[in-house]
């Protein structure tokens, strides 16, 4: 069996990662297509809204500044009284979510599509059935969460991908070179930040904990990971 080499390794993690962007480009393309079939059933002021929701590539933000959004998968309209919206609902403060949510709704579509946001995060949100002349029943599924990490998702979600120069995770430790950053983060909380080496080592890193005086270089992620293994270090 041939070795990887790191430069090899490096090279198959990317192309994963860019089918995995282009598998959800696939996604957010047909949630597009479904919400503008639904857009097109509407009164031009209703349809407005929809096409807010499309411009923000179906992702729905709470304003209360809650930190909660969600990621639209399904939308179906039935009739001039029923809304069908299957979602994700994550949370930008806390980085968690993921969990899948079916509710449907029954009154004035153009009430509830007015009202959307609303009966998202302050509605079923908190378990309610019913807003004013609006009726509402809703599933969501606790067990399994969306098998994207928090920051993944919701970097997809706003059409903002991440434009991955390195990454490597072994063990609780993850290593993430991005835009010249590199940050390292231990069990999902980061740990030491730095960059690249621009005066030192060819895609070296120069990084930063808290309990050194001066940064570090390393030639690579995995010396990188390698380091904070051997010292023991999980913390900030």
């Amino acid at each position: 069996m041939m070795k990887l080499t790191e430069k090899g390794l490096r090279k198959l993690i990317r192309e994963e990662i860019q089918s995995i962007k282009v598998k959800n480009l696939l996604k957010e393309n047909n949630i597009i297509s479904k919400l503008n079939a639904v857009k097109s059933k509407l009164s031009p002021l209703t349809s407005l809204m929809i096409q807010s929701i499309i411009d923000d590539k179906g992702v729905i933000e709470d304003l209360d500044n809650t930190g909660n959004f969600v990621t639209i998968e399904d939308i179906k309209l039935w009739g001039d009284n029923k809304l069908v919206l299957t979602y994700r609902l994550y949370n930008k403060k806390s980085e968690s979510g993921g969990y899948q949510t079916i509710a449907s709704f029954y009154g004035d579509v153009d009430e509830i599509i007015s009202n959307l946001d609303y009966l998202i995060f302050n509605v079923v949100y908190f378990r309610k059935k019913k807003f004013e002349d609006i009726k509402i029943d809703f599933k969501t599924n606790n067990k399994v969460a969306n098998k994207y990490s928090y920051s993944n998702r919701f970097n997809e979600s706003m059409n903002e991908f991440v434009n991955v120069d390195d990454y490597l995770k072994d063990g609780g430790y993850e290593f993430l070179h991005s835009y010249g950053l590199a940050t390292l983060k231990y069990g999902g909380k980061v740990i030491a930040k730095g960059g690249e080496d621009f005066d030192g080592v060819e895609d070296g890193y120069l990084m930063k904990h808290s309990s050194w005086r001066d940064e570090k270089v390393f030639d690579t992620a995995r010396d990188v990971i390698n380091y904070f293994k051997r010292k023991g270090i999980k913390r900030k």
